[in-house]
């Protein structure tokens, strides 16, 4: 969904951005109302249908201006993602590409705060972490600028106007965030207020999901 409501936003500022699926889809426009990643609906709007050899060989590993969205399980502070097994050992999804792609090309984790998900330390390797530039939750995005350092958050969303915002506001309303949301220890001194979500991006999103299946 972030990654489809990303390239709908950057089309409508004149940049034609091709999105991927690892099964073979390239250059598609997701199906309004048809949340399921390899929907043969979505295939049916696709500039071409390869394979997955194409796809994460090509388009992937091999385009230097290629961008992984990954999602998470669990995700700790170097980046290192986790969606095989969980700590007590319970069966998630497996890897399908995400390694191929976390191991080839820049990479956005998408992930909703929880202490279980924002770990110190995940229960099982499943993807490396050294090349995940941002993870984004639903408070806020955690950047670093080199693969060896921390992440730190950047952004804080608040319900207010950001301009109501105290700079020692944002900072405490951060830490607090990280603190009781995540299991990080991920510095906040240099949060600033992000923009508030716009009517745009709420009709485009649910556009995409009327059923409320990822609100």
């Amino acid at each position: 969904m972030a990654a489809w409501l990303a390239a709908d936003l950057l089309r409508d500022e004149g940049r034609d951005v091709k999105v991927t699926a690892e099964l073979g889809m390239y250059g598609f426009t997701p199906q309004q109302g048809d949340v399921f990643l390899f929907s043969l609906l979505h295939a049916a709007g696709s500039e071409m249908l390869a394979g997955i050899p194409e796809i994460l060989g090509g388009m992937v590993a091999a385009n230097p201006r290629a961008l992984g969205v990954l999602a998470a399980a669990e995700i700790d502070g170097t980046g290192t993602i986790n969606t095989s097994v969980s700590g007590d050992g319970r069966w998630l999804t497996g890897s399908g590409g995400a390694n191929d792609i976390a191991s080839s090309t820049d990479c956005v984790v998408i992930a909703p705060s929880s202490r279980r998900r924002y770990v110190e330390r995940v229960a099982y390797r499943t993807s490396p972490g050294h090349r995940v530039k941002s993870v984004v939750s639903d408070f806020g995005r955690f950047v670093r600028d080199a693969p060896e350092e921390p992440f730190r958050l950047a952004t804080w969303l608040s319900d207010a106007d950001p301009a109501e915002h105290a700079p020692e506001e944002v900072a405490r309303q951060a830490a607090h965030a990280v603190a009781t949301r995540t299991g990080w220890n991920a510095r906040t001194d240099t949060a600033v207020p992000e923009e508030p979500v716009t009517e745009r991006e709420l009709a485009a999103l649910r556009a995409l999901d009327p059923d409320g299946r990822y609100r």
